[in-house]
């Protein structure tokens, strides 16, 4: 009898395992950012977590625009991208040319800030108080921008555009703009090729630090005007650069602000995106000792002002942790 009890013991622990193991694709493939940002180094970090933890993962460089697309292709697994950019992949309005259905949000990670960031001479020259005056005084500028298919390239676009003005227009004055990731956008403000580079990015931010030791920059605030013409529009928000968060930050500074969310494709099973988010929340502390943003990582704010639906696996993690109400 007890060899009987026995053996059922065994078939049903063999039967459990074999429920539990989650159907993961061959290679998970991360949609991350332009080379030099966040979202690049944070692409890394989980490639190296997922394949250690749960499957063999890949991350690619990408963009917030780029990545919708790519996961609602199933050219991708998972992807960063924006807030702000949910309503638009939804109803399929510009920048896309469809509705995006095939993708949901994992969560909310963190506060993505517009850094509009000159050089100093350049800001004196022309009493720059604000980002606004670039573009409403009509300065030939030379402008550097993020390249098409990103988030920080989409805002700026509609900055311009309720500004009164656009790339076509600052060359007619005689300026230029430029397309880069954010290393070749960096060392072009530094060799003095633009005057203007502006991108959306964490806080803090390596790169902005970077540029402090090697030139004089100025952190250009949005005005309040423009920081609700965009709420408006597009659905950002606004956020406050603290003070001494950097060295040429010498007051609390308000600038267009939207946050980072990790998305993943709807064909991805339950389980598989639990286990994802559950292994992602479980790592903050580890993910954040190589970049900083990480730090602001918390699930119980996960769920909240994500723009994009929470896939299932997500919700039920949420709900796991006794986070999720109905």
């Amino acid at each position: 009898m007890k060899r009987i009890i026995l053996a059922l013991s065994v078939i049903v622990l063999i039967i459990s395992c074999t429920q539990s193991k989650i159907d993961f694709p061959k290679e998970l493939v991360i949609g991350s950012g332009p080379s030099g940002g966040t979202w690049f180094t944070f692409g890394k970090l989980l490639e190296k977590l997922y394949s250690e933890k749960l499957t063999k993962t890949v991350s690619v460089p990408g963009g917030g625009v780029k990545n919708v697309i790519d996961l609602n292709e199933n050219n991708i697994d998972l992807g960063f991208s924006a807030a702000v950019l949910g309503k638009a992949a939804i109803d399929g309005n510009p920048p896309f040319e469809v509705a995006q259905t095939n993708l949901s949000c994992i969560g909310n990670l963190y506060k993505q800030y517009l850094y509009c960031i000159v050089r100093t001479g350049f800001a004196q020259n022309h009493e720059l108080l604000s980002l606004d005056d670039i573009f409403t005084n009509k300065l030939p500028v030379r402008l550097g921008v993020l390249k098409q298919g990103t988030v920080s390239e989409y805002i700026t676009r509609n900055i311009l555009m309720q500004l009164g003005t656009s790339y076509e227009d600052i060359a007619t004055l005689g300026g230029k703009v430029e397309f880069d990731n954010y290393t070749t956008g960096a060392i072009h403000l530094v060799e003095n090729a633009i005057d203007v580079f502006i991108f959306m990015a964490s806080s803090p931010a390596d790169i902005v630090g970077d540029l402090e030791n090697q030139i004089r920059i100025s952190i250009l605030p949005c005005s309040k005007e423009l920081r609700d013409n965009m709420r408006h529009i597009l659905g950002t928000t606004s956020h406050e650069l603290k003070k001494n968060t950097y060295k040429s930050l010498f007051h609390d500074t308000h600038v267009i602000g939207d946050y980072t969310v990790l998305l993943v494709r709807n064909s991805l099973s339950t389980e598989a995106v639990t286990a994802l988010t559950k292994t992602l929340f479980s790592n903050t502390k580890s993910l954040s000792t190589n970049e900083k943003a990480i730090e602001q990582i918390e699930a119980k704010n996960a769920f909240e002002e994500t723009g994009f639906p929470l896939h299932p696996g997500a919700e039920q993690y949420y709900k796991d942790c006794g986070l999720w109400q109905e």
